[in-house]
């Protein structure tokens, strides 16, 4: 199958991972050089697969309510470091 002049094929579960993981990668180190907000974009729409793939909403959204609980969460401008 062709879409956008690209080959298209079913993946395993295990290559589709795989790749999933390796894509995100990818989209991690493109951020890290340019910080821009497409290349952003770009590694949300990676972490957003995993999810859907992994089914990690419902999970991932309480486990964000415990960190912001606890007070384990990213703050902008504050690095939190063991005591």
């Amino acid at each position: 199958m062709h879409y956008n002049n690209q080959n298209i094929r079913a993946a395993t579960d295990m290559k589709y991972w795989l790749t999933l993981k390796e894509q995100l990668q990818k989209k991690m180190d493109a951020f890290k050089k340019s910080e821009t907000v497409p290349e952003m974009a770009e590694m949300l729409e990676a972490i957003d697969a995993i999810c859907a793939y992994r089914k990690f909403y419902a999970a991932e959204i309480k486990v964000r309510e415990k960190k912001r609980l606890e007070g384990g969460n990213v703050m902008p401008g504050m690095i939190f470091e063991e005591a």
